[in-house]
């Protein structure tokens, strides 16, 4: 696919999901960035393949493609990247499929020197693709029933390389359920016949060896930085692959060893019973052949290779992370889940208004009670349990229970406890039989408060 000119930054609503202005563009379908738009401000950045419109004419397409994803939901490898949803609205067609950051192996070959990648480098992607097919040819149902899943439209398109060192293959089922219609289209034809094995050209049947056979154009190509068969006219490229391959990579790439030159024949074998009898096996035979570059080194080639592609869809994901227009002019569920995050918000300050309040109301029994009990005697100054202010009824009836911010509450005083006075000592009372000094009948008084004081005079050192 060719990068699209510029296009304006406003995203489109397709279903749940923010289309923004696509990366690659080719005549089956444009890819662009999206955002998946969730419930409570969930968001997860995608990739969006949005086909020809060709494609959504037809229900019976988008039946396909269902059951098509809802087969291949069940492939699960780090080297492939399934499809995780099917949108059709407004006449659009759309695969949502995982973002990775990265450049398809196309890419890099339209940016590599004439003669193809390095060896280590095309070993250690056709390695990361065949292990991504071996894992959809030996997908099972959740009965453990082979599914039977083949790619059937392998191509350097279909193979992304990421940043991170590693190649995965995309789309898987898209060729069968939209079958013939793909070769419809201007600019297909040429395209995907290169990379079809002449049994899917006789549509004799495809199984997984018919995958073998695309994987062994990609390495050829990836080997010389050539196309196996050409890209001419249509007639002649299916003459040229059903008569067979010919000429070794090495005839364009001296730096291509004798045994990649064996392992890419017997994969374009014309027969499917000459060819590797699973990816796997081609995988093994690659890395016996060749050390693979390692991750690291794949990382760092494409970033030098594709730095300006990387650049310009580095800006495109930012730019769809940070769009927040249309989800401000959302309304519904969306606002309904706004007014339940500020109501969650809003529930701390309410409990911690209550609980000072009830604090405070607290406080101030305490206070009455112990007041209560001291009946007539002297009455001390009251400490609330809040300050040293008294807490009167009127201040605790009109204390705040509002839902905007309070101040932090002054640490709690610890509760006030009555300790009884030391007994007062008494004086030894009158012997029996002594006699009764004058103003000593009797020998004590008592005061305005009730308190007895014994009269010193009357009890003689």
């Amino acid at each position: 696919m060719e990068a699209p000119p510029d296009a304006p930054a406003a995203p489109e609503r397709v279903g749940r999901y923010l289309v923004f202005r696509p990366f690659a563009m080719g005549g089956m379908a444009s890819v662009h960035l999206g955002r998946l738009v969730g419930p409570s401000g969930f968001s997860r950045l995608v990739a969006i393949k949005r086909l020809h419109p060709l494609f959504a004419q037809s229900d019976v397409h988008y039946r396909m493609l269902l059951e098509e994803a809802r087969i291949t939901s069940r492939i699960d490898h780090p080297n492939a990247v399934p499809i995780l949803d099917v949108v059709l609205e407004e006449g659009h067609l759309c695969l949502v499929m995982q973002y990775v950051a990265g450049v398809s192996l196309a890419d890099l070959l339209a940016r590599s020197d004439e003669g193809g990648l390095p060896p280590g480098i095309a070993v250690a992607i056709l390695v990361d693709l065949l292990r991504g097919l071996q894992a959809a040819h030996e997908a099972t149902s959740e009965d453990g029933v082979p599914l039977g899943i083949v790619h059937r439209d392998v191509s350097p398109h279909n193979v992304l390389v990421g940043v991170d060192g590693v190649a995965r293959v995309l789309d898987f089922g898209v060729a069968k359920a939209l079958r013939r219609e793909s070769l419809t289209i201007s600019g297909q034809v040429k395209g995907k016949l290169s990379y079809m094995s002449p049994e899917q050209l006789r549509e004799t049947g495809v199984t997984r060896q018919s995958d073998v056979y695309a994987c062994g154009a990609v390495l050829w190509e990836s080997l010389t930085g050539k196309r196996l068969f050409g890209d001419g006219d249509p007639a002649a490229v299916v003459a040229r692959v059903l008569r067979g391959a010919t000429e070794a990579p090495s005839s364009r790439n001296p730096r291509v060893s004798r045994p990649l030159d064996a392992i890419a024949a017997r994969a374009l074998a014309s027969e499917p019973r000459g060819r590797f009898a699973t990816a796997e096996e081609m995988a093994i035979a690659l890395l016996d052949a060749c050390p693979p570059a390692t991750r690291e080194e794949v990382a760092r080639f494409v970033e030098y290779t594709a730095a300006d592609e990387l650049d310009r869809r580095a800006a495109l994901a930012r730019e769809a992370e940070g769009y927040r227009a249309v989800e401000a002019s959302m309304s519904g569920p969306r606002a309904a889940d706004a007014a339940g995050e500020r109501h969650l918000r809003s529930r701390p300050r309410r409990v911690i208004a209550l609980l000072v309040a009830g604090a405070a109301l607290g406080a101030l029994g305490i206070t009455a009670l112990h007041v209560s009990r001291a009946g007539s005697g002297p009455t001390a100054p009251s400490t609330t349990a809040l300050g040293t202010e008294p807490l009167t009824s009127a201040s605790a009836s009109t204390a705040p229970i509002a839902e905007a911010p309070l101040p932090p509450a002054p640490p709690l005083a610890p509760p006030t406890v009555e300790v009884p006075s030391a007994p007062t000592r008494q004086p030894p009372s009158r012997p029996r039989g002594t006699a009764v000094l004058p103003g000593c009948d009797p020998n004590y008084s008592i005061d305005a408060d009730g308190r007895k004081h014994y009269k010193p005079r009357c009890f003689p050192r």
